[in-house]
């Protein structure tokens, strides 16, 4: 095993209109892929969802579930959820490319069990590329710890708000 390249960004906002607290980690893991990572917490219980907008030019994707995950993907992209982090369908949406524009465009919808908390994780894969598996477990101190299994490797990536640790092992 390893260490590889991450980059991370973390981000927190407070919503205007429904007070829960936001937090984003955003790793681009060894200029491969992405894990987005949404922490949202309330005193009151929401539905949590996260939307995926994406171009208007790639087909549709497909949704599966396989080992422990969920993937929407299309040949040209992958958003893979492992269970636990939320449930995925495929909406018909649009998107802005410009000002006053709107162009129809497929959009990926992952929705976390209404409470008061939720833990959103998806890991973006580009030319269709999807994990075989993806394990998570909650670390110390609230990061959350992964296992993401590729056919040739797995890498392992701890998400915390004052540290990043990705490592790579061969299968």
């Amino acid at each position: 095993g390893g260490t590889i390249a991450g980059d991370a960004s973390v981000a927190e906002a407070t919503g205007p209109s429904y007070g829960a607290v936001h937090t984003r980690s955003l790793l681009l893991v060894d200029d491969d892929y992405w894990v987005v990572h949404d922490r949202l917490v309330d005193d009151r219980p929401h539905d949590y969802v996260a939307r995926w907008h994406l171009d208007p030019s790639v087909p549709t994707p497909d949704v599966l579930a396989r080992r422990g995950i969920t993937v929407a993907g299309n040949g040209v992209l992958s958003i893979t959820v492992p269970n636990g982090s939320g449930s995925v369908t495929i909406e018909r949406g649009w998107v802005s490319p410009e000002y006053g524009v709107k162009e129809a465009a497929p959009v990926v919808v992952v929705t976390a069990q209404r409470g008061p908390s939720a833990e959103l994780i998806a890991v973006i894969a580009p030319d269709g590329r999807a994990p075989s598996a993806v394990t998570c477990t909650e670390g110390h101190g609230g990061a959350v710890d992964m296992t993401i299994d590729w056919d040739t490797h797995s890498d392992r990536v701890r998400l915390d708000a004052d540290r990043l640790d990705v490592g790579r092992s061969s299968c």
